[in-house]
């Protein structure tokens, strides 16, 4: 293919987008809109440790007691479990749904805001698209016009 006929195809109009299409579009694709996702998920998993305890330690070992050497070996076992007040995982729980919430409330801002931009992108393109039309319009008129002004002879409509 020549770069000539390229060109053309390059300049070949696109299909005309609708205002719901073009806002689906950047909710879809906005790097905004896949932070704001990706918040949410972080906060839903989050939200869903609140009520995880602590992991239980255990231990273990050999001791020898000082009094009667090779008579008094004795193995140490132990555990250990950091457990807290009860009020502090209903706490917690609440602090990671607030948080959560929060994160769904900015993803519903941004994707206001996304929709107010984009609609006001589509608005200004569909002004800049007519107003080119109608310059295209007053230069075809122009051309007409202007033998017949030079002449000082009104054209035959």
């Amino acid at each position: 293919m020549s770069p000539a006929a390229h060109a053309q195809e390059a300049d070949a109009p696109l299909p005309p987008l609708s205002r719901e299409a073009a806002m689906e579009a950047a909710l879809e694709r906005h790097p905004r809109m896949r932070a704001a996702a990706a918040g949410v998920r972080q906060a839903e998993a989050l939200e869903a440790t609140a009520w995880e305890l602590p992991p239980t330690l255990f231990f273990s070992g050999v001791e020898e007691t000082p009094d009667a050497p090779g008579q008094g070996v004795f193995t140490l076992v132990a555990f250990q479990q950091n457990l807290q007040w009860p009020g502090v995982y209903a706490a917690r729980r609440k602090v990671l749904e607030a948080q959560r919430a929060r994160a769904e409330a900015g993803q519903a801002l941004d994707a206001s805001r996304l929709r107010l931009e984009t609609a006001l992108a589509w608005e200004e393109a569909a002004y800049q698209r007519e107003r080119l039309r109608l310059e295209r319009r007053l230069d075809r008129l122009h051309l007409f016009l202007q033998p017949s002004l030079l002449d000082g002879v009104a054209p035959d409509v």
